[in-house]
């Protein structure tokens, strides 16, 4: 029998837990003596551990004090056969049984389901319908009464065992056209009493030959719309057991309380464990919804160790010292069912708590597992578990600033098709664990009007650490901007409410750079404060719904938008067309005046995205013309018939001025662009050159210089991933002395190994196939006839290349120009070597072999700061800065110009010149031998930054890799005479929002920037004490030269690049997070400390 107590003494077990053995991969185990199923679990624990404790159950009832009953695995055993028995009896009429145990697969057996509250009595009926190998359906008693009749319909349930508490309400939902058998449960105090005297040591669970799915059947939360049933095999129960990294020592004579309800996959997590490691479990009263009150009392009541629980208790407890206090000596605090505030985190930990972010999926279980944290975990990241072959899959979104995202990638036991967990995740840098951030719900994503997905987590999550929100959903689904639901964390008084919505825009307005650009909140109109009267509706897990919420502020939502349009100020246009010019420049310098503070330079023929300008301030531009009083002027706006598409499509001021005051229909326009496109079409599809594009290289083998550099490694890597390019041929200095004496395999071993160096240095991996398309060969004396490649080696590549991309160059910004000789003759070789391929290839001059020269915006340096730098070729060699670097790349740029003349039937050059190239969007990954770095490193040692003025462009190394091939790759490109292409970030940032930033990250003494040349004197100064500052000593000219024009006051037009290159048009502007990752990763290779 249970032991009852009025306080857990929880009495040291002197017998030691034997662990059970199992495994949890997708291949379902052979052995007959391998657990898979919980009843095997069950009887091995009877077996091995009887007289050890499984289970403490709390009991309350009202105005006595909480006792709790001891639960071992004897008893466990105990209760669930004297269960079986019950329901092997029970009868709907003489003839049928609830329960039929036949031989038949488990999808053809109908289930039973389970409607009754949290407690041992839950995982006993669970379990004895397992070992009668009876489908067994979960249902959450929070559940409506349609939700409910969807599920027990959708499955085809037969019987449905409740408890006392949950019979009426369940009456009320069920289905009308069908009888389903209701039994009331028997409490598992009382199955123990009629358990004695059952001989029990031969009662077995049922054998499986393979995973069949519907043993158990979960259901979907609901927050995109109404549950689904999840069909799951017997070993699912068995990936709870096996989630944690628990050492015995961590679980011997230890309790852990867990708040989580039985009727959803966490709520497994505590049982389950505690049947593989001995770590007892402790579940509250069903009588009792959880709080911080309830579940601090339980915990010192049972002298917990551990706690699982879900955020919002969490919420509750670090609102009260003394609570918090209690969760200070625990092995661990985990949490799941839903993210965590950023705000309660940190004050957990900051007081003590060792916070465990747990993460899983109805379909998969658990996915992160339990562990006693570390100094070295970080409890914003998920530690992946790694033994049930999850993958993580690069997805094609873009995160803001264009990181990397993943989706993770699992197999549900008796599945062959894969199962993608909706989240996108995001690796954490500088570790070798598998660890990832969640970043927001592919099914979450808001999709604007304009296609732009908006992930809402980032401004959700920062409004909530405001301090001043319980709750906040961001809305805008297929409108063209988002706006903010916001809970307020205490009740607001109506004359206080205009103070509030001023307080949250603050807020906004410090997030807003942080965000992808369609991704910020445009005005104080579109804060909603959420009515008293209404709540949002959440999921079991305490969810938030989105699409419930949606439907139930529809009114509050539309009004906003209402207000948003209607509440623009009314201006006149001048309808003349000088004066409307200059009334639509003032137009947009309000739109933009956030982030560009002077337009009036800009020329009524300048691209204004160009120049800077986004989707959301475009939306501006569309709401303030359509509020304009005189319109009946203007035949463009008609009856507000401006929509930011019209200002995408007429992109200047002279363009947008003319549609205005001529009105020709848009439509119209788009009807005659598709004849266009058609004509075009036509015209390539029956021209004679169309028989020798048919012939031309449908498989592409390509020749890369400067594989091993920081842009280098990312070309590789995305020229593997490409579909049609069959092999890379990468040419690599050897560290060999004397090539001519050392074996090509020699040479090729060494080469490799400088590869998968230089990728693993950048976080890199190639797969065997990969490897095998890349051929290397030494890049020693490129100088050389034939670039220095044995006669056999240069026949062999010249008959296969189509595209050559030259990246290779020492960057080196103290060698004269004299030192780069030997770098020009290397590219005029590699200009002969495009000419050889064609002729070898007999190519037509259709099918020009194509060289791409990476150039440097260095070498505009010196051009007009008035004027955007065109994509065009530069004869002016006064142009370039003052060292021999950018010198040098402005003479091979006008070789190649030269050689379209020279070479134009045989070779097409393409020369691009790249702005800032920064660190990986993935690892974070920059070098920290450049200048920005080094700046940076200087600025540490003297206590301040340089104040820096205008804006700054960064492309990270990844994306500047991706627009690099979609140019080279570009059919565009083989029919345009013109040859310069630019590579720069179009968005513009300002230096004045990163400086601050960055001068907290950095933890300088002086947060106030010093005037630049303030800063150089004592950097000068610094220099000559300091060792440290010798990273600086070899860019000290450069910075005093070129740095700050080369670092916002320098642009470079896009336009043509951003025609051909998606990667180029869709990236976006540089995060704090991604800040974060380039510190992390700096001061990780000691550049920062």
């Amino acid at each position: 029998m249970p032991s009852e107590t009025s306080g857990v003494q929880n009495p040291i077990q002197k017998h030691v837990f034997r662990r059970p053995l199992f495994q949890v991969s997708r291949e379902f185990p052979t052995s007959q003596t391998q657990l898979k199923t919980l009843p095997d679990l069950i009887d091995f624990n009877y077996e091995h551990n009887a007289e050890r404790l499984f289970a403490i159950q709390e009991m309350r009832s009202a105005g006595k004090p909480p006792f709790s009953t001891s639960i071992t695995f004897k008893d466990l055993k105990k209760a669930v056969i004297a269960c079986t028995d019950l329901l092997n009896n029970s009868h709907r009429d003489a003839e049928e049984k609830i329960i039929s145990t036949g031989p038949e697969l488990q999808s053809q057996k109908k289930p039973v389901a389970l409607f009754m509250e949290s407690d041992v009595t839950l995982f006993v009926y669970l379990a004895a319908l397992l070992y009668l190998d009876v489908p067994v359906m979960l249902l959450s008693i929070r559940l409506g009464p349609i939700a409910i009749r969807h599920l027990l319909k959708s499955t085809a349930v037969r019987a449905i065992i409740v408890s006392s508490n949950t019979k009426d309400s369940l009456t009320r939902s069920l289905p009308t056209d069908e009888e389903i058998e209701i039994q009331i449960a028997t409490p598992y105090q009382d199955l123990l009493d009629t358990a004695d005297g059952k001989a029990i040591d031969s009662f077995k669970g049922p054998l499986h030959t393979q995973d069949q799915l519907g043993a158990i059947i979960l259901h979907s939360s609901g927050t995109t719309g109404l549950p689904k049933p999840i069909p799951l095999s017997h070993r699912y129960m068995l990936a709870y057991a096996a989630c944690h990294l628990l050492e015995p020592k961590q679980c011997e004579n230890r309790l852990n309380v867990s708040t989580l309800p039985l009727y959803h996959g966490f709520g497994f997590l505590a049982p389950c464990i505690s049947l593989s490691t001995g770590l007892t479990c402790c579940f509250p009263s069903s009588g009792v919804i959880p709080s911080a009150t309830s579940v601090v009392e339980f915990i010192k009541y049972c002298k917990a160790s551990s706690l699982m629980t879900v955020p919002t208790i969490l919420e509750e407890i670090v609102a009260d010292k003394d609570y918090l206090e209690s969760l200070k000596g625990l092995d661990f605090v985990a949490v799941g069912g839903g993210a965590i505030k950023q705000v309660t985190g940190e004050i957990l930990v900051s007081n003590g708590a060792k916070l465990l972010n747990h993460y899983g999926a109805t379909e998969l279980g658990p996915i992160a597992p339990i562990f006693c944290p570390e100094d070295d975990y970080d409890w914003k990241y998920l530690r992946l578990r790694n033994d049930m072959e999850f993958e993580l899959r690069e997805v094609s979104q873009n995160g803001n600033s264009g990181q990397t995202l993943y989706q993770l990638v699992g197999y549900p036991f008796g599945q062959n098709e894969c199962f993608v967990v909706q989240d996108f995740l995001e690796r954490r840098p500088g570790t070798e664990k598998l660890e990832v951030r969640i970043l927001g719900r592919g099914d979450d994503t808001i999709v604007l009007s304009i296609g732009e997905k908006v992930l809402p987590s980032r401004l959700e999550d920062s409004l909530l650490a405001c301090g001043l929100a319980k709750a906040v959903v961001m809305f805008g689904q297929y409108r063209s901007e988002v706006g903010v639901i916001v809970d307020p964390l205490n009740s607001i008084e109506e004359n206080d409410r205009s103070a509030f919505i001023d307080a949250i825009w603050g807020f906004i307005q410090q997030t807003n750079p942080l965000l992808d650009r369609h991704a910020r909140v445009s005005s104080k109109s579109m804060i909603i404060i959420k009515p008293s009267n209404k709540e949002f509706p959440r999921s079991d897990k305490g969810s938030i719904m989105r699409k419930q919420t949606f439907e139930l502020f529809e009114k509050e939502i539309s009004d906003a938008y209402a207000t948003t349009e209607t509440s623009t100020e009314r201006r006149i246009l001048s309808t003349e067309r000088t004066r409307l010019h200059l009334d639509l420049r003032k137009l947009i310098q309000e739109c933009v005046q956030d982030r560009i503070p002077d337009v009036s330079e800009w020329a009524d023929d300048d691209d204004l995205y160009t120049k800077g300008m986004d989707s959301l301030e475009t939306t501006r531009l569309a709401r303030i013309l359509n509020c304009v009083s005189n319109q009946y002027a203007f035949p463009g706006i008609g009856n507000g018939a401006v929509k930011p598409g019209l200002i995408y499509q007429h992109p200047t001021i002279r363009a947008l001025a003319d549609v205005l005051l001529s009105g020709v229909n848009s439509d119209r326009m788009d009807e005659e662009n598709r004849v266009i496109d058609l004509m075009n079409e036509l015209r390539s599809q029956f021209s004679p050159f169309a028989d020798v594009e048919s012939k031309r290289h449908t498989r592409w083998t390509i020749l890369l210089t400067g594989s091993t550099g920081h842009l280098g490694t990312y070309l590789l890597q995305q020229l593997l991933r490409h579909p049609q390019v069959d092999k890379i041929i990468c040419l690599i200095r050897s560290r060999q002395v004397n090539l001519s004496s050392t074996s090509s395999t020699v040479t090729a071993k060494e080469l490799h190994a400088r590869q998968l160096e230089a990728n693993l240095k950048r976080g890199i991996s190639l797969d065997k196939n990969s490897w095998n398309k890349i051929q290397f060969l030494p890049a020693n004396n490129m100088d050389e006839e034939n670039l220095g490649l044995t006669q056999s080696e240069y026949n062999q590549v010249q008959n296969t290349v189509t595209h050559i991309i030259h990246n290779a160059w020492p960057m080196d910004f103290q060698q004269a120009l004299t030192s780069f000789k030997s770098q020009i003759k290397a590219l005029r070789n590699l200009i002969d070597f495009a000419a050889d391929c064609h002729n070898a290839q007999k190519l037509s001059s259709f099918t020009n072999t194509r060289l791409l020269f990476v150039s440097s915006i260095a070498v505009c340096a010196q051009y007009s700061l008035q004027k955007t730098v065109p994509e065009a070729p530069i004869s002016d060699p006064n142009i370039p800065a003052s060292f021999g670097y950018p010198q040098a790349k402005w003479v091979c740029e006008n070789i190649l110009a030269d050689a379209v003349e020279c070479y134009k039937d045989s070779v097409k050059p393409i020369i691009l010149r790249l702005g800032q190239v920064v660190g990986s969007t993935d690892t974070g990954v920059w070098n920290p031998n450049e200048h920005f770095p080094a700046i940076l490193k200087a600025s540490q040692s003297v206590g301040t930054l340089p104040d820096l003025t205008g804006t700054y462009s960064w492309i990270p190394v990844d994306v500047a890799a991706k627009s690099l091939l979609e140019i080279l790759f570009s059919d565009q490109v083989s029919m345009d005479s013109k040859i310069v292409y630019h590579v720069e970030n179009p968005i513009r940032q300002p230096w004045k929002s990163l400086l601050p930033a960055l001068a907290v990250k950095l933890n300088l003494k002086n947060r106030t920037p010093l005037p630049f040349d303030v800063w150089l004197d004592k950097i000068s100064e610094a220099q000559n004490n300091a060792e440290e500052m010798e990273s600086l000593r070899h860019l000290k000219q450069f910075i005093q030269s070129d740095f700050r024009k080369l670092s916002g006051e320098l642009i470079l037009d896009t336009t043509r690049a951003r025609q051909i290159s998606r990667s180029l048009r869709t990236t976006n502007g540089i995060t704090l997070d991604l800040l974060d990752k380039y510190i992390a990763y700096w001061r990780k290779c000691g550049q920062l400390s």
